[in-house]
């Protein structure tokens, strides 16, 4: 019996493997921080690209010709000059030939012009202010989607949040040619 007791004295305070099983059970969820860290950064610079190119397209459309023939909803752009807007904003450059983000291929852009009322805005040069505003859904595209438009987070997948698409919405006043 007191070979026993001296047994179980010395194997409470052997402690040689602690540290690895404590390693092992918080590894998870260092992993899960890690991962969600560099996903949520990935997320904050796709949106600041998004809306940086958004409001590079609508300034641009700012400056071309708009046709408003009536208050309200309705006004128009020519359909290069909304083209190249939209390329503006996927590209970079008026021709929209290298898309700065994978996901602008499966995006959609909207190009609203509201043609207010400059008199009773107390506005003085011309009959209607037009104001241009863009709207662009660009799905979220994590650095593991494959070249078939599978854009969609498998990380928040795991975690059950499933696809993030990001909306964009910019307007700004015409202020002429």
């Amino acid at each position: 019996m007191a070979m026993s007791w001296a047994l179980s004295k010395r194997v409470g305070k052997d402690r040689s493997g602690a540290a690895g099983v404590e390693f092992a059970l918080v590894l998870p969820l260092l992993v899960v921080l890690a991962f969600g860290a560099i996903e949520i950064g990935w997320m904050i610079w796709q949106h600041a690209v998004i809306t940086k190119g958004v409001r590079d397209g609508v300034r641009y459309l700012t400056r071309v010709p708009v046709t408003c023939t009536a208050a309200g909803t309705g006004g128009t752009f020519s359909a290069t000059d909304k083209q190249t807007a939209i390329n503006l904003v996927k590209a970079g450059d008026p021709a929209g030939t290298n898309l700065i983000l994978r996901a602008y291929g499966s995006a959609t852009f909207t190009v609203d012009v509201d043609c207010r009322d400059a008199a009773s805005l107390g506005l003085a040069g011309g009959t209607y202010l037009p104001v241009v505003r863009m709207t662009a859904a660009v799905p979220f595209d994590d650095f593991t989607g494959d070249a078939a438009n599978n854009y969609h987070s498998e990380f928040l997948g795991i975690l059950g949040l499933g696809d993030v698409t990001f909306t964009v919405i910019h307007e700004e006043a015409h202020v002429g040619e």
